[in-house]
């Protein structure tokens, strides 16, 4: 949660230095969870899992091969670590979801900090001069620093919310 607390305060976590502390982060998080517990981990794989996982090692790869005919391989290295960052959180909600104290803590936790970035967001509107918004004055672009992204993650804690009602 810290991480995707820095996440969505860093831009989401979009440009170069962010991302790639998380990408780092996340890497580092799931290499230990499996130096500590790899025989959990892995008796809790199902099928089902297993294939996902699959799927989105594949694709990751499949990003990576891309560098060969790509016409900007800068973007696309880019691209192809900010993929394995996404693919080392799904193997590690994948392997959390297991663990019941973690589902009891996970769904508050998140919507705690959605909502403390809704209300930093808000605030640039209410307090304009404390909490700057250069990017759109029309818009609620912070603190992700694109709208769309702000409103998606919003949106994602919308039934989040209603399960917690």
């Amino acid at each position: 949660m810290a991480l995707e607390t820095f996440a969505i305060f860093a831009n989401g976590a979009y440009f170069p230095n962010a991302m790639t502390l998380c990408v780092v982060s996340v890497w580092t998080l799931l290499v230990t969870m499996l130096f500590v517990n790899r025989n959990e981990i892995l008796s809790n794989l199902t099928r089902g899992k297993l294939i996902i996982l699959c799927l989105a090692v594949a694709f990751w790869l499949w990003v990576g091969l891309s560098i060969k005919w790509s016409i900007s391989t800068d973007q696309t290295w880019t691209d192809f670590n900010r993929t394995g960052g996404y693919l080392a959180v799904l193997f590690l909600g994948v392997m959390l979801c297991g663990n019941r104290a973690v589902r009891n803590w996970v769904v508050p936790l998140f919507v705690g900090i959605v909502t403390s970035a809704a209300v930093y967001g808000i605030g640039s509107k209410i307090l304009p001069t404390v909490i700057d918004n250069l990017e759109d004055a029309t818009r609620i672009a912070v603190p992700m620093g694109y709208a769309n992204a702000t409103g998606l993650l919003m949106a994602l804690a919308y039934p989040l919310s209603l399960y917690i009602a």
